[in-house]
């Protein structure tokens, strides 16, 4: 009988998890994944030992005070059971030390030339009333070779690109202040975070983090690549992605973007908190996942229900991953991260897969296609 590939993953990696991820010696939050073909993919999150280098047990409250990284699961029966792959990357020095305090969420998409390219936020960890100094950054992994190995700058960083970040009418607070612990100017902190790799139809490299135009104004970030053998420019900075209901949250996390050949839509999914400093008690602060449509990657966006953008049934759970999409029937199938306002046997977790809709009915939308 030929032995599964399943099964050579079962024998060959230490631990494997069934019905989502709860990992005895880890949290786990924010992911992302890849498809590696029918039924494989690759999960991706941020993970933290929940014992420190002492033993002593890591409280999820505390977490932003260590070092994360960032650990790959792969599954070969469309998420049933996953593979625990271990780290892939880790805070590091680098020549302008952009990812020497931390790394944050990030997106992975695979290349004609059979690297898999990586983005990933940089927490530059300035000192400890700037922890939140963040940046966008990318690096290359190859299947037989896991680790991924990161540029030696940051692609576009908010202290360097400063003043080129402003006039395309994104919010940075003073450069004396960027990634204060007590966030910017009576908004939540800094945002320049969370990279979303895309390719449109035509070919183009796309990449969408999350951002601000305000300092409690969320918006999306808007970005054309050019990627070479071993390395990433920018091609052009666009002006922010704005969000219709955006007055209703401070900060668009995580996001995610599909296109559906079938509806001919871009679907944008966020993480979305409407905490305004850190530090504020989480029974205070609401975080839903949302979701938008348009026409085109560069919007208008609108609620994919014309009454609202929050996607029901998904409670506690934020920074969700789209594990695959079946648009004739208009749903998704989802990864999705626990979190702390969760019962403790699973906060910090992952759960999945979960069949959610995204099914349309945005009557504005429809009129708008009509016309058209």
């Amino acid at each position: 009988m030929m032995t599964t590939k399943l099964e050579v993953a079962k024998q060959q990696f230490n631990r494997c998890f069934t019905n989502g991820i709860v990992h005895p010696d880890y949290w786990l939050w924010d992911s992302w994944t890849t498809s590696n073909g029918k039924d494989e993919y690759d999960f991706y999150c941020l993970s933290l030992s929940r014992l420190n280098d002492c033993g002593k047990a890591i409280q999820p409250s505390e977490r932003n005070s260590h070092a994360f990284h960032i650990r790959k699961f792969r599954t070969y029966d469309a998420g049933t059971n996953w593979s625990d792959l271990g780290p892939v990357l880790s805070p590091s020095e680098s020549e302008d030390m952009s990812y020497a305090g931390n790394v944050w969420s990030g997106s992975a998409i695979h290349l004609k030339n059979g690297k898999t390219l990586h983005g990933f936020t940089g927490i530059e960890g300035v000192d400890d009333n700037h922890p939140f100094m963040q940046s966008i950054c990318f690096g290359f992994s190859t299947d037989t070779e896991h680790e991924i190995i990161p540029l030696e700058r940051a692609t576009l960083h908010p202290r360097r690109d400063y003043q080129f970040i402003r006039e395309r009418g994104y919010y940075l607070d003073s450069i004396d202040r960027l990634g204060h612990k007590n966030g910017e100017a009576g908004g939540p902190i800094m945002a320049w975070r969370d990279p979303f790799l895309i390719k449109s139809p035509d070919g183009t490299l796309h990449c969408l983090w999350s951002a601000k135009s305000t300092p409690a104004t969320p918006v999306i970030a808007h970005v054309i690549l050019d990627v070479s053998e071993n390395n990433v420019s920018v091609r052009h900075l666009m002006k922010p992605i704005l969000l219709p209901d955006s007055h209703e949250f401070t900060q668009a996390e995580v996001p995610k973007v599909l296109y559906s050949p079938t509806t001919q839509l871009y679907y944008l999914m966020i993480a979305s908190c409407d905490r305004l400093r850190e530090g504020q008690a989480d029974d205070e602060v609401s975080k839903q996942q949302r979701l938008y449509v348009s026409r085109t990657i560069r919007g208008p966006w609108e609620p994919y229900r014309s009454e609202t953008s929050i996607m029901p049934g998904l409670k506690d759970r934020f920074g969700c991953s789209i594990l695959s999409s079946d648009f004739q029937r208009e749903e998704v199938q989802l990864m999705c991260p626990v979190t702390e306002q969760s019962d403790e046997a699973s906060i910090l977790s992952i759960s999945g897969p979960k069949s959610v809709s995204i099914k349309v009915n945005n009557l504005k939308l429809f009129t708008e296609v009509e016309v058209a």
